[in-house]
């Protein structure tokens, strides 16, 4: 926003003074070309910049409405939600382990989910084609597969909590993969 305010100030400062009063001044040295090309590429940046602007706060409008729709009740109607959601996931592969409701001024719902087994890329394309136009199940299964498709060296993914709310968020756990290699095996460490 500040920079927006300093080139419209540089604009209107340069279509105020003209050409010859900067002229008159001996250390500046101005010619008439070189003057209009300045104004000229001024407004050009002032405009590129409002257009910036504006698709920001366009955004930012968008991203507000969003919030006030996102109330505790649209999180309790996901959390009903999650019922039907289950055999989906469970299908994709992963089994919910913990819900939470969290109430506040943007209210949050906390899911955790485990991977019990991969599913080929295939299945994951069908499972999201068959979700359609559900953004909530579209987002969980996207994240799901996202998540679990990372690799660590000396860590697994344990869990992943999706946070939904606005702006959504995913934590994912992590367990050391050395740690559980010798809990199977009954050596402690």
């Amino acid at each position: 926003m500040k920079i927006f305010i300093c080139l419209v100030a540089l604009c209107c400062l340069i279509a105020v003074i003209p050409c010859s009063e900067a002229a008159e001044d001996s250390s500046v040295v101005v010619t008439a070309g070189l003057w209009e090309d300045m104004k000229e590429k001024a407004g050009s940046a002032t405009e590129k910049v409002t257009e910036v602007m504006r698709e920001k706060f366009s955004d930012a409008g968008e991203t507000f409405a969003e919030v006030q729709d996102w109330t505790t009740e649209k999180a309790i109607e996901v959390l009903g939600n999650l019922a039907r959601y289950k055999p989906i996931i469970e299908e994709a592969g992963f089994d919910i382990n913990e819900v939470a409701l969290e109430v506040g001024i943007i209210p949050a719902l906390i899911v955790s989910f485990e991977q019990m087994e991969e599913i080929p890329a295939v299945k994951r394309e069908e499972l999201l084609k068959n979700a359609g136009d559900d953004r909530v199940l579209v987002f969980i299964l996207q994240t799901l597969f996202k998540t679990y498709s990372l690799t660590f060296d000396t860590y697994r993914i344990k869990s992943t909590r999706l946070y939904l709310t606005i702006p959504p968020k995913t934590r994912v756990m992590l367990s050391s993969s050395s740690l559980e290699e010798a809990e199977e095996s009954g050596d402690p460490q």
